[in-house]
């Protein structure tokens, strides 16, 4: 154990120099610094209506209504930023219409306390405009459901009070929050894991290749306490990422409330990368076709970070990013027990084969 401990303090000093472990380090600052950036396309992406892209799109389109329920539609409509006239029959808005005055046409009505409520939306075949119009339209169906929904809760649950995201976090923008519990954290966490191995990838092929190791052997320490030093000291410079950026969050609005959990699972993840871009190395012995073989693992690792890339719905639960976000919103341990298992086998088979395969490094 004292030749394992040397080795990895060697090791240590000599990755605290490297490049690439600053280039994380200004990744990982750049990636906390944009979430708020990130949300933005993330918002715009997913549900555009609801971003503030429309805001300047005040009354840039207009619409007819033939309505009965005038008043129910007024409010949502000046929410949704549409102009809006109205019509006592369809003919009327139709010939307007036609003419190019309007834009759409809504017709129907809407009962709150009945349904169903059945709306008929006229819209221009294909223009310019045909994007940007279905766009706010879906802001202004969007407030109408809201408020529908708010009054049949009303009528027929009285009992029942919908508690609204943003009421129970306290957070004054829900979607930041969103992006960086889903984005942000599990990239933060996961990231330096698979830059572990490509660590200790670059620390074994150069030995290798500039004949180094040979010096290293002479030691008195078997081959196999040699690679575990290795693995020791890339470890060591990891796991510092982990407790730095939990410290850091710890001071802002969206601190991680689980910390052990996140730094059990940070460890896990990073001695399985740590131990992969070993047995890499020793197999390919340089390190291009080395970091290439890599880069295809830590693709498809990094590809489970989105559960809709999962082949099977089972597979959602062993998520890095479902775990990591689970951690940062207060899960415990024990929620994520069965992935954290099995990572745990997963490094133990690793260990095994990575002894077998140091014994004889040359």
């Amino acid at each position: 154990m004292r030749g394992e401990l040397i080795i990895a303090r060697r090791e240590f000093r000599t990755m605290m120099r490297e490049k690439g472990f600053a280039l994380v380090l200004i990744f990982e600052a750049l990636l906390v610094s944009s979430s708020a950036f990130l949300s933005i396309g993330y918002g715009i992406l997913t549900s555009p209506e609801s971003s503030d892209f429309l805001q300047g799109t005040r009354n840039v389109i207009a619409v007819g209504l033939v309505t009965e329920s005038k008043r129910e539609f007024a409010a949502p409509l000046q929410k949704a930023g549409i102009a809006y006239y109205n019509y006592q029959t369809l003919s009327a808005a139709e010939k307007d219409f036609q003419a190019g005055l309007l834009d759409a046409i809504l017709i129907g009505s809407v009962d709150l306390r009945s349904e169903p409520s059945v709306i008929t939306v006229y819209l221009p075949s294909n223009t310019p405009k045909t994007g940007i119009i279905k766009l706010m339209l879906k802001r202004f169906f969007l407030s109408v459901e809201e408020k529908l929904r708010d009054v049949k809760m009303l009528v027929y649950t009285p009992q029942l009070r919908l508690l609204r995201f943003e009421d129970a976090g306290g957070f004054a923008d829900s979607q930041n929050f969103e992006v960086f519990m889903v984005f942000t954290v599990p990239l933060l966490f996961f990231m330096p894991a698979v830059m572990a191995g490509s660590l200790i990838i670059d620390s074994l092929t150069e030995e290798l290749e500039s004949g180094r190791i040979l010096n290293l052997l002479t030691a008195p320490i078997p081959e196999s306490s040699l690679v575990a030093g290795k693995c020791i000291g890339s470890l060591a410079v990891t796991i510092p990422h982990c407790i730095i950026w939990l410290a850091v969050l710890s001071f802002t609005d969206y601190g991680p409330k689980n910390p052990v959990g996140i730094i059990a699972a940070f460890t896990l993840y990073t001695v399985f990368f740590i131990l992969a871009g070993a047995i890499i190395s020793l197999g390919f012995k340089r390190n291009r076709p080395s970091q290439m073989a890599y880069t295809l693992l830590s693709v498809a690792a990094i590809t489970l970070m989105s559960p809709e890339a999962n082949v099977s719905p089972a597979l959602i639960h062993f998520s890095p990013a479902r775990i990591f976000t689970g951690f940062a919103l207060g899960d415990g341990i024990k929620d994520y027990i069965l992935p954290l298992v099995a990572v745990g086998a997963a490094n133990a088979f690793a260990y095994i084969l990575l002894r077998k395969r140091s014994a004889k490094i040359l």
